[in-house]
């Protein structure tokens, strides 16, 4: 279901700039949205969730490699995950 909402002339660049200096986020968000600033959003999300699934593929494939090694590593310590990038 697609919906079109006419909001008129945005300026995204304000809202990622003070995402961009915002203590209280975290250093992962502040930095995509620095990286995204005076990008077109389109091309700024599918670069963003190509880094975010090539990290995740990385990272799979060293658990993938490591994880089989190391027998003594309790049960509670191999649900390592990568976090989450929020919007």
């Amino acid at each position: 279901m697609n919906k079109v909402f006419d909001i008129g002339k945005f300026d995204l660049d304000v809202t990622l700039r003070d995402a961009a200096l915002d203590p209280n986020c975290r250093p992962t968000k502040r930095m995509l949205a620095n990286a995204s600033i005076g990008v077109e959003p389109f091309d700024a999300y599918y670069s963003a969730r190509e880094l975010y699934e090539t990290l995740q593929g990385v990272f799979q494939g060293l658990m993938a490699l490591f994880l089989p090694a190391m027998p003594t590593l309790p049960k509670a310590h191999r649900g390592i995950s990568i976090p989450v990038l929020e919007g």
